[in-house]
């Protein structure tokens, strides 16, 4: 598990993956997943989460997403409060 309060995280992962969380209060989150086989699922309170097929807008409460990436595999959960998430494969 990576934890931050307020420092963004950055994740680079290709081919398969073995699974873990991401957490951050107010830090940025940025992914990239070219060639990676996993499970994404991906959240956030407040703030954007931007995904290769555009933005999630949900007025009314959190922003949420599931992908299956390439061929699909072990899970990754990425969680902010109020950062914005940027998902790139």
């Amino acid at each position: 598990m990576v934890q931050s309060q307020a420092g963004d995280v950055e994740l680079e992962s290709s081919g398969n993956f073995g699974g873990g969380d991401i957490a951050t209060s107010t830090g940025h989150i940025g992914l990239t997943l070219a060639g990676a086989n996993l499970e994404l699922r991906a959240e956030t309170l407040s703030g954007k989460l931007h995904t290769p097929s555009g933005e999630i807008q949900n007025f009314a409460g959190p922003r949420r997403c599931a992908i299956t990436v390439g061929v699909g595999g072990r899970r990754i959960h990425a969680k902010s409060v109020s950062g914005d998430i940027d998902i790139e494969f």
